[in-house]
């Protein structure tokens, strides 16, 4: 299988570690301004053996995956949506999307060169963005046939070590030693800028496709990387019945508002508390009840356990206890502020969906959170 890794960030190169080590041609597609350390240096990657702390575990060491510099593959410019020359010779199976939702839907000119090939090949696109609506947007942007977009799901944490005022380390500082410098013929030592990527699985990451030739390249998928030594999974995605962009929106609301929450706060699980704690759980029972009307049914009874009392304490432990084997509050920071058009998308693409008049708990949460600058704050 070869396949075409588009983008670089900590889950893109847990995958392709995956892929290749099992076997894959894997090659990727990076901004100009990354081509030139991808090419010199190794990726550094090192995996955790549980994201739980109190879990018992044996210490794990970084590994290097040190690709041929033709593997990587560069625009000319930022700007630029044309494929490089490099490219143009190459014919992949699959094309996986590790891109936030941000750049695929919000900047989708870029995909147009990619689908070029793939409309006079046979393969596929993975799409690993997280989606409220069964990938119609981007089946629409793409104009590909259903069959030949496929859906990854990332049970996973990865970030770039070390974390941005983490309180407690997730590896050791002999983790970084591993390819931190490439010795030249001379014996000179140049300092390795790729960072090293911490990864955990929290489940077998997966991979489901429509019957046909997306469900087939789903199973080899999964299969090429459980050889590699990333536990995967495949599936096989059914047409269901539609359901309203009005529907789904209000159904994957939750969380994202909580996140709101949680970055008005700093951060901080044990400052989300108050005011802007109150707001959160209005606009989330306000998403429930939408979620309700629009499909017909009586309101979840979840509505009436979503308390400010119930949920303080439960936050106020995460804060407080250390759960997992890594800093959750550091990791949840780095990883929202590197995707935070990401979530402008999601507060635009919400508040157009529902009307802004019938989300007014939103909109007060919305005010009262600084960083959110969708169109009109």
């Amino acid at each position: 299988m070869k396949v075409l890794v588009v983008g670089a960030g900590a889950v893109g190169q847990v995958w392709a570690l995956g892929l290749h080590r099992g076997g894959a041609e894997v090659h990727f597609l990076v901004r100009p301004y990354q081509l030139s350390k991808f090419q010199q240096f190794p990726l550094r990657l090192h995996g955790l053996r549980s994201t739980i702390s109190f879990s018992r575990s044996t210490p794990t060491e970084t590994v290097l995956l040190d690709l041929p510099a033709d593997r990587f593959h560069a625009f000319s410019s930022n700007e630029s949506v044309e494929l490089p020359e490099s490219l143009k010779s190459h014919s992949f199976d699959v094309f996986l999307l590790t891109v936030s939702a941000a750049s695929i839907l919000a900047h989708g000119n870029w995909l147009t060169p990619l689908v070029r090939v793939l409309a006079s090949g046979t393969g596929v696109v993975i799409d690993t963005s997280p989606r409220d609506d069964d990938g119609e947007q981007l089946l629409k942007a793409t104009g590909l046939p259903r069959e030949r977009v496929l859906h990854g799901d990332l049970p996973i944490v990865s970030w770039q070590a070390p974390l941005k005022n983490e309180r407690f380390p997730a590896i050791p500082p002999e983790a970084y030693e591993v390819g931190a410098f490439l010795v030249l013929p001379d014996g000179t030592k140049v300092p390795n800028p790729n960072p090293v990527v911490v990864f955990g699985l929290v489940a077998p990451q997966k991979v489901s496709g429509y019957p046909g030739i997306g469900a087939s390249v789903a199973k080899e998928f999964a299969a090429i990387m459980n050889k590699g030594g990333v536990k995967a999974a495949s599936g096989e995605l059914v047409i269901k019945p539609s359901v309203s962009l009005e529907i789904s929106t209000a159904r994957s609301v939750a969380a994202p508002i909580l996140l709101l929450a949680l970055e008005a706060a700093g951060w901080k699980f044990g400052e989300l508390k108050g005011e802007i704690l109150k707001l959160a759980v209005a606009a989330m029972k306000e998403s429930l009840v939408l979620a309700s009307k629009h499909g017909g049914q009586k309101p979840s009874f979840a509505r009436v356990l979503l308390q400010t009392w119930t949920l303080r304490p439960i936050l106020w432990l995460i804060g407080k206890l250390r759960i997992f084997s890594y800093d959750l509050e550091a990791m949840l920071a780095y990883h929202f502020t590197k995707v935070h058009a990401q979530t402008v998308l999601f507060a635009d693409r919400y508040r157009d969906t529902q009307g802004e008049e019938n989300v007014p708990a939103f909109q007060n949460l919305i005010r009262a959170h600084a960083r959110i600058t969708s169109r009109d704050n």
